[in-house]
């Protein structure tokens, strides 16, 4: 992962015929620099939400047995897959998704039944209480667990910001910080952005720059999918 903010803001300027410093400034003044900053850690949103291709594993810990509820990691934009190991014998079981009416469909006692480990698990339903943030981002155990467990998280991880968008100075400084998506997915990060500028509506708008950019993403995110999951015809 060697690419900086500057990097990428220098190769935008560059081909919005702008000067090249690391977009500290838009002497154009179709953009301001807090607003290309903020495009660029959308688009890497973007990238890592739809292609999953950097996975973060976390362990939430020791769970009793009645434990229904946990609260997810906070940097967690996507879960992948979630994992249950039993303690008393480290044995390691997958958990699949569902809500709590496939729940109801598949397996009706569930609410009053026991088991070893969770049949399924949901994420953010509606009559969940909210967690400490405020937010539905929590993990339900469908199904009542008799033996305690570690819960295991593979989830695509939220990147940090590269700018605090406040003066347009210090947002360039901190924009050098080496982006969050591998090397491979810069192409995505850098047509999506391209995209959103010149998609916007204002002065600088141009549509068909925009649909070019956005086809041009749409084969950089296949690229990466063919990297990661081979070829399918």
């Amino acid at each position: 992962m060697a690419f900086r903010g500057t990097d990428v803001l220098s190769k935008l300027q560059g081909r919005l015929i702008e000067p090249r410093d690391g977009g500290a400034s838009w002497p154009s003044e179709l953009w301001t620099p807090q607003e290309v900053h903020r495009y660029l850690h959308e688009q890497q949103v973007r990238v890592l939400r739809e292609t999953g291709c950097l996975i973060s594993i976390a362990w939430l810990g020791l769970t009793v047995p009645g434990t229904t509820v946990v609260d997810l990691p906070e940097d967690c934009l996507q879960v992948v897959r979630i994992g249950w190991q039993r303690t008393t014998d480290l044995k390691h079981f997958e958990i699949p998704p569902a809500d709590l009416f496939e729940a109801d469909m598949a397996r009706s006692g569930w609410i009053t039944e026991s088991q070893s480990f969770p049949i399924a698990y949901s994420i953010g339903e509606a009559d969940d209480v909210p967690n400490q943030r405020g937010d539905l981002n929590r993990l339900r155990l469908i199904g009542s667990c008799t033996d305690p467990g570690i819960i295991e998280v593979w989830y695509v991880a939220l990147p940090a910001p590269l700018a605090d968008q406040g003066n347009p100075v210090l947002d360039a400084i901190a924009a050098a910080d080496i982006l969050t998506v591998p090397d491979v997915a810069m192409p995505a990060v850098l047509w999506g952005t391209l995209e959103q500028q010149t998609a916007k509506v204002a002065r600088g708008a141009d549509q068909p720059r925009a649909s070019y950019a956005r086809e041009m993403r749409t084969i950089a995110i296949e690229s990466i999918q063919i990297i990661l999951r081979g070829w399918e015809a």
